[in-house]
Parts: C-alpha cells; sequence; structure tokens
C-alpha cells in the first residue's frame, strides 16, 4: 500500500510543482490521513472518535490534497473530451456515498486517479470551459452532473469562507439535491453525515443503536428519532429551512409538529417542477416543534358546488373553475400516479392548494392539495393530503364542455376555487391512517390512478436505497434539460466510520 502511495505522490508533484516545492524540506516524507484507518470504530473509543468526526471538514480544508481512489475510476482511461471523465466521476462509488460530500465541497484541492495516474478537478473544470465554447454538443452540459452534485458554484464560496463557512438557506437546500441520490452502507448514519456538514452537536448520533436480530435494520422509530432531533438542531435559534421543503416527496415523519419533515433526505428522486428549494432560498420557513413549518406561498381554496357528495378518492383528475366568470379553468392531478386519498372524502374538511408560484410557468407544476385546520386571522393551519400537479386548462373547446358541465350541474365539477395572494401556511403533514385496498372504481382506467398504501410507496425507494437505485443524470443532481443516460447502482458501499 505504501508504495502504491508513493507512485501516487510523486506523479501529484509531477504535475503540480508548487506542492512539490513546500514539501522539499520534509526530506522526501510525506503525512496523509486517511478516514477509514484513522476513526476509531470501538465503543469504548467514543470520546474520541466524536471528536475526529466532528472536525473532518477541517481536516479536509486544511489538506493540501485530497486524493480520491475509488476503484472504478482506477480502472478506467481518462478520455480525451470532457464528457469521458466527467461521466466517469458521476457514475463512481465516490459520488453515490453521502459521506464523500463533505470531503468534495471542502476539499481545495481533489485529485482524482485514474488509469493512467492523478487528474485535478481543475483540470477537469478547463476542459469544460473550453469545450462549453464552441457549443457543439449538449454533451458537455448534461455531463455537469458531477459539478451540481458536490454543490456547483456555491463549492467556491463555502471554501472562501474557511473551515468556519456560513450554514444558510441556500446551502440546505444545496445540500438536499446533492444528498438525494446518495446512499449510507449504515442507515443511522445519515443523520450523523449530514449533522456535521451542518456544523451541529453530533454527540447523539455517533452512539450505537441495537439492530432488529431478524432484519439486521435499525428500527425505524430509532432512524425517525434522529431525524427529528437533526432537525430541531438545525432550527434552534436559526431560520434555515428553506419553505419549499414542505413539498419534497417520499414518506414524512411522526410526531406532532413533524408531519412536514421527509423521513429521509436520501430520497432518491428527480428535481420537481418548479424546483421548490430553489424558489424558497430567499424565504426560509419558520419550524415549531409541536406546531409545523411556516411559509408563505401563494394557492387556491376550493369550495365544493358537489351537491351529490360523490367520493373523490375515485378521480386522479379534478378540474375547476378560479371564479365566477368560468373562463380560467385549472387541473389537479395526483402525484406519483395514485388515487386521491380517501380522507378526501371526509365532507367535514375544507381544502385548498399550495403552490409554489402563481401564475403558473410550466406546462404542469408540482403542488400541495391540503385539508385546513384552522384560520387564525388570513394565515392557515393545514396538513398535506397529497402531492398534486396542477396545470391550466388553455383548449377552447374543453374549456367549452366544461363550462356546459358546470352549468348542468354535472357531477364531475366538484369545486369553484378561489385564488389565494401569498400567506402564511402552517404545514403539520399528518398522514392518515392506511386506508383498506379500494375496491376496482366504476371510472374509465385514464382517471384511475395506483392504491398504494402510504407504506407501500415509503417501502420502495428504501428497498431501492438498499439493493439497486435508479440514478437519473440530467434530473438527480440538478436541472439539467433532458434524459440522456440512467445508470443501475449497488448501493451497498463499503464504508466505516
Amino acid at each position: 500500500m505504501l508504495t502504491e502511495f508513493e507512485i501516487i505522490f510523486n506523479d501529484i508533484k509531477k504535475k503540480k510543482p508548487d506542492y512539490a516545492a513546500s514539501n522539499r524540506a520534509q526530506a522526501g516524507s510525506e503525512l496523509f490521513w486517511i478516514d477509514t484507518l484513522l476513526i476509531p470504530n470501538a465503543e469504548e473509543y467514543r470520546v474520541p472518535r466524536t471528536e475526529t468526526i466532528q472536525k473532518m471538514h477541517k481536516i479536509y480544508y486544511h489538506a493540501k490534497n485530497t486524493i480520491v481512489l475509488d476503484n472504478s475510476l482506477m480502472e478506467e482511461s481518462i478520455g480525451t473530451c470532457y464528457a469521458e471523465p466527467a461521466i466517469k466521476i458521476t457514475m463512481s462509488a465516490w459520488m453515490r456515498r453521502l459521506w464523500t460530500l463533505q470531503e468534495a465541497v471542502f476539499s481545495k484541492s481533489i485529485w482524482f486517479i485514474f488509469k493512467e495516474g492523478a487528474f485535478h478537478m481543475d483540470d477537469l473544470e478547463k476542459l469544460y470551459r473550453e469545450e462549453n465554447k464552441s457549443l457543439h454538443s449538449g454533451l458537455t452540459e448534461v455531463s455537469r452532473a458531477y459539478h451540481n452534485g458536490i454543490l456547483g458554484d456555491m463549492r467556491q464560496g463555502l471554501l472562501e469562507q474557511g473551515d468556519k463557512y456560513k450554514v444558510n438557506t441556500a446551502f440546505v437546500a444545496a445540500t438536499w439535491k446533492a444528498a438525494q441520490w446518495r446512499t449510507t452502507a449504515q442507515d443511522q448514519h445519515e443523520t450523523l453525515a449530514l449533522a456535521i456538514l451542518f456544523q451541529l452537536d453530533v454527540d447523539e448520533f455517533v452512539g450505537y443503536i441495537p439492530t432488529d436480530p431478524v432484519t439486521g435494520l435499525v428500527p425505524q422509530d430509532e432512524l425517525d428519532n434522529r431525524m427529528r432531533s437533526f432537525l430541531q438542531q438545525l432550527c434552534d435559534n436559526r431560520k434555515l429551512l428553506p419553505g419549499g421543503m414542505i413539498f419534497l416527496p417520499g414518506a414524512s415523519l411522526t410526531g406532532e409538529g413533524y408531519g412536514w419533515a421527509p423521513r429521509t433526505w436520501l430520497s432518491a428522486h428527480d428535481v420537481d417542477s418548479p424546483d421548490p428549494l430553489e424558489l424558497s432560498v430567499e424565504k426560509p420557513a419558520k419550524f415549531q416543534v409541536r406546531v409545523g413549518l411556516t411559509a408563505k406561498y401563494p394557492g387556491f381554496m376550493l369550495h365544493s358546488v358537489d351537491q351529490k357528495k360523490s367520493l373523490l378518492s375515485q378521480y386522479k383528475f379534478i378540474k375547476f373553475p378560479v371564479h365566477h366568470s368560468l373562463t380560467e379553468w385549472y387541473q389537479l392531478e395526483v402525484a406519483e400516479s395514485e388515487y386521491f386519498p380517501k380522507e378526501i372524502d371526509d365532507q367535514t374538511k375544507e381544502l385548498a392548494i399550495i403552490n409554489p408560484r402563481l401564475p403558473l410557468v410550466n406546462v404542469k407544476e408540482i403542488a400541495l392539495l391540503v385539508a385546513i385546520q384552522r384560520k387564525p386571522n388570513e394565515d392557515f393551519d393545514v396538513h398535506v393530503l397529497c402531492r398534486v400537479w396542477t396545470s391550466r386548462v388553455h383548449d377552447p373547446d374543453t374549456i367549452d364542455e366544461l363550462i356546459r358541465k358546470y352549468k348542468d350541474r354535472d357531477t364531475s365539477i366538484k369545486f369553484l376555487g378561489e385564488q389565494l395572494r401569498e400567506r402564511k401556511w402552517t404545514v403539520d403533514r399528518a398522514p392518515p391512517s392506511p386506508p383498506a385496498p379500494s375496491p376496482p372504481p366504476p371510472f374509465p382506467p385514464h382517471i384511475v390512478g395506483s392504491s398504494a398504501t402510504s407504506e407501500e410507496k415509503f417501502e420502495a425507494p428504501k428497498l431501492k436505497r438498499r439493493t439497486q437505485t435508479l440514478i437519473d443524470f440530467t434530473n438527480g443532481f440538478g436541472n439539467i434539460p433532458g434524459r440522456l443516460l440512467r445508470l443501475i447502482r449497488h448501493s451497498k458501499t463499503d464504508e466505516t466510520v
């Protein structure tokens, strides 16, 4: 091993003369640090282990060089153009581990070891600038996924701040997007790795958690407790959470006040349109334990006009006009290909939609269908029923047909909408008890969605993270147009903490 390191160090010295000159006084000796060797694992070393883990970002920041030794990269050639090494780095195990995010973000000088030897990230960026000028291929920009996966342009700003960087709303939003396609070998390491990134007290995340003797997994209740502790630390005395977190996909935490919060940041989910986190960087939300997350957004009130009170849970699409002129119509479509939840059939609940922005800009945009619990002043306390896609109906013939149905009191028209200006929504997404399987609905297939239960929807991404996850290069690490390439990856990587 030492011989291999010596070869790598000599290669770096040839390619970086200033580094070689700074080390001449050491008479050929080299000091290096390897996390898997120098972080004690045994419980008896918990105190020094905790101290070392808390200093990891400082170790990377003050290191003269960080060397990425990835088995897959070491078997590959660098290639002749920007896209080749860029895509290979994006596909590497190094890019898929949550623990390597902090070394990517805080290292000032990163070397990737390919078959030919060491290759510096600055050289990769130089290739990008040269090839991007010619605009001869969209492949150059699509290959940029690795750059977005290590916080993109924000990374340079963090390095300029030093090892006492500022954690703000933009950093939280960028970290969510960078983390979502990464994994950890052990589920309980997620909150520990995130706590280090956000400079939180990691002591309560370091301790050993007994696993289930049958499954060998950490109980979900314990993982949820850790995530609640992490979020509470993150929000104490600081407004750091972007309001757009209420729109994020996946299963939510249980517990009063935490219903809006994702159970995991490793969601393996494409970026929605529009990106709610990007829109909310300048709108920090306020979190209160046992209350919920308060954020400011526009939306719609939905006033029922269905006299027969038919079951909405058997529909996938709902169309409604915004005011009595009946000239402006919108469509709600359940996200994640599912029915509207059975809770929507409770006629005592007032319903509303929270939108990241209005008017709509894209063909369809993500939103939340919510049930209103209280209306203090002009603000709403709500819990989320489901994520929905909202779209504007533009076709004149379709609008004429909808107007006719509305005037004829057709039962397919359920609501009259009232557009709401931006206001405070306090969201505590308390999921209802999972409903019994629904019987086949008496509607054509094109208006019927999936009947998956909330547990099944959670177990699917959880299973993907433990076996295989589908990575979408173009959307997984940022808003890159098109879908060029997908990679099936194994998430069980060797890592020691």
